[in-house]
Parts: C-alpha cells; structure tokens; sequence
C-alpha cells in the first residue's frame, strides 16, 4: 500500500504551489482538489506504479483531519474518522497576504472569493460546529461590522491555521512550511521537508514549470487560477499593501491577534 501524506493549511496561502512542486517528485503522486475529496471518500483512481507515495492537498479539510466527521459546506465528501497518523504538510501565510488574494481572486463579475467561498462556508461552520463557541468574540466582530470582507477572511484564516497548532499539541507529525519562505529560498524548504516525509532529494522539484501536471483546466490553469507554469518567485510577498488600507490592517491583525506571530514562529 502507498504511503501517504497531507498537504493543507488555508486557501491562498500557496497549498496549489506546494502540491505542484511535490508532484514533480518521481516517487510522488499528488491529488489536487478536483480528485482529492473523492479518493478519501472512497472513489478509486488508478496511480502509475512508481508512485509509491500518495498525497492530498485539502485545503477545505484543514481544521477538522482529527474531526470524527470530516466535512465542508460546498463539498459533497464527508468522511468518517479520516486522519490516520499520516504525514501533514501545513502551508502558514501572513493573514494580510492570504486576504489579499482571496480578494483579488475574482470569481464572478461581482463576487471575490471572499464573498462566494469564505462567507458561506464561514457562515455554515459557525453555525454548525464548536468554532461557534471557539471563536464567539471574534465572530461577534464580524456580524457587529457588517460581515466586512477583510473581517470574514480573518476570521477564517484564523480558524484554519489554528489547527497547526491544535495538531501540533496532539503530537501529530505535522510540517509547517511558510509561504514566505518557500518562494524565498525554496532549495532548503524543500529539502527539509522531503527529509520529513522520508523522500530523497530530486532536483527536479525546483523545476514544476517545465513539467506536466494533472488536474489543468482547458485554460491551462490549475485550482485557484493558478499558472503551473510560473516559476516560484516573490512577487506576491506583502502584496497587501496594494489590497488593504491601513484600517483593514488594524482589524485584520486586532481580530487574529497573536496567531499571525506565532504560527510563523511554529515553521520548522
């Protein structure tokens, strides 16, 4: 049987370029969102034989892998009692840079991803789970603004990368990796995490524009709208200060409070 491993973390915080760079490993298949649901609620999916090790990028799983019910609102899979001690790869991004680009990701003419993904999904987790209760304050804040945009992306960036830490506690093997410093200095990242995964080094893993890739749209994008045939780079590092106004900042990082600090302090 296949080992395997997790890639997760919040939307936007660079999980679609970790799981093209990871699948560019010759021992590594890596199922993005489109299939990754439904191999873990039970689909099949033929592999090629020589990959021996199997991972699935889950964004919308991040908070609840140790959960009994594995859910989503949007998302048809539900799975019971899925986390198995396996290998998770967090990706953590500075909570202004990953509202950023939820707010740059235009998904209709009128709605940003802010408002057509993390809203509703926001609206159905509260509802329906303990983070109503875990994060009631915070959650008051973001009705008493009048669901502002910028408040919602905190509060589920908020959610979502409280979970590192959760599973950290537990001692689940868990590997966070900072955007900010994969598309920095992507050699030694990498290397570090192919050692926690128990994967030899492959050059080739600094090379995902030359290589092909599953799960691309007719457009040649991949989830997100994301282009697997950019180079890594730093372009998209606090690019929030194009995207938010000074206000915003402040009750961005008054809503998430220590978190932004600590996660980054938490990347091995």
């Amino acid at each position: 049987m296949a080992k395997r491993f997790y890639i997760t973390g919040c939307q936007r915080s660079g999980t679609t370029l970790l799981r093209l760079v990871m699948e560019c490993h010759p021992d590594v298949y890596v199922f993005d969102e489109m299939v990754a649901y439904k191999i873990l609620a039970g689909q099949s999916f033929d592999v090629p034989s020589e990959k021996s090790v199997h991972g699935f990028k889950i964004p919308r799983w991040a908070e609840c892998l140790a959960d009994e019910h594995v859910w989503d609102e949007g998302i048809a899979e539900e799975v019971q009692n899925l986390y198995r001690g396996e290998p998770i790869v967090f990706m953590i991004r500075d909570v202004r840079d990953t509202i950023a680009s939820m707010r740059k990701l235009a998904m209709s003419a009128t709605e940003t991803w802010l408002d057509f993904c993390a809203k509703p999904i926001l609206q159905a987790k509260f509802e329906r789970t303990p983070l109503g209760l875990r994060f009631a304050d915070e959650w008051d804040r973001v009705r008493a603004s009048g669901d502002s945009p910028v408040l919602i992306g905190a509060l589920y960036w908020k959610y979502k990368t409280a979970a590192l830490l959760d599973y950290q506690r537990r001692g689940f093997p868990v590997f966070p990796v900072r955007y900010e410093k994969l598309v920095s200095e992507p050699e030694p990242v990498l290397r570090r995490m192919c050692r926690s995964l128990n994967l030899s080094w492959d050059s080739r893993l600094l090379e995902h524009p030359k290589l092909a890739h599953t799960e691309v749209f007719d457009n040649g994008t991949v989830m997100g709208n994301t282009d697997p045939k950019r180079a890594i780079d730093t372009t998209s590092v606090e690019q929030w200060r194009e995207w938010l106004t000074a206000e915003e900042e402040e009750a961005v990082l008054e809503l998430v409070g220590d978190l932004n600090n600590i996660a980054r302090e938490k990347v091995c």
